[in-house]
């Protein structure tokens, strides 16, 4: 009798388990849902183009210098973690716009990983 209660609770106890990861797993997918619709509700539907970030040059810790383009006009405002400060408006003929310029391709982690690989295979010759 007290082995098939020690049986009995043992399996209790497994299902218990199983049901707690179920759960566990449910409420993780329900998480990810939420967060992705909450992410898709509150991101920026009414987009139409008429704000642009021209330029951005940092000035020091946490300060840039911002041009924007806000619909015709052009703005310089002077950003930091705390605030945001109007300068001045410009005019088009007060800028020099340049085509962004493209940098190189650096090497990723992974392809310099795999060339220090490929050099410690290769035996030492002497």
């Amino acid at each position: 009798m007290l082995l098939m209660t020690a049986n009995f609770s043992a399996l209790s106890s497994f299902f218990k388990l199983i049901g707690l990861l179920i759960l566990l797993i449910v409420l993780l997918f329900a998480a990810s849902f939420v967060s992705k619709w909450y992410a898709g509700a509150m991101s920026g539907k009414k987009y139409a183009g008429n704000i642009k970030i021209i330029e951005t040059y940092p000035i020091g810790q946490g300060k840039m210098i911002q041009i924007i383009q806000v619909g015709k006009k052009y703005i310089a405002l002077v950003q930091t973690k705390d605030s945001v400060v109007f300068l001045t408006e410009l005019t088009q003929e007060d800028l020099l716009i340049k085509e962004p310029v493209q940098m190189p391709r650096t090497e990723g982690f992974s392809e310099m990983f795999q060339e220090i690989l490929k050099h410690k295979k290769k035996p030492d010759k002497q």
